[in-house]
């Protein structure tokens, strides 16, 4: 539904983008019940701290490379 979609807002190449764009349908509170099975229950991560690592490095790095414009 159109309303499940999100903003965005940004200038690419000197180009002014603003509108909405269709977002993938989401548990995220899936994520958060999983931890808590794992801690309580001792059942399997769905996302490992490794992979968790492996993101914040993609957004850390996506970051590095807007501040320097390349």
């Amino acid at each position: 539904p159109a309303e499940a979609w999100g903003d965005i807002h940004s200038t690419v190449q000197g180009v002014h983008i603003k509108g909405k764009v269709e977002t993938v349908a989401g548990n995220y509170l899936a994520y958060y019940d999983n931890i808590h099975a794992h801690i309580r229950e001792g059942k399997p991560l769905a996302v490992t701290a490794a992979q968790g690592l492996d993101v914040i490095r993609v957004i850390l790095t996506a970051q590095e490379s807007h501040r320097l414009g390349q």
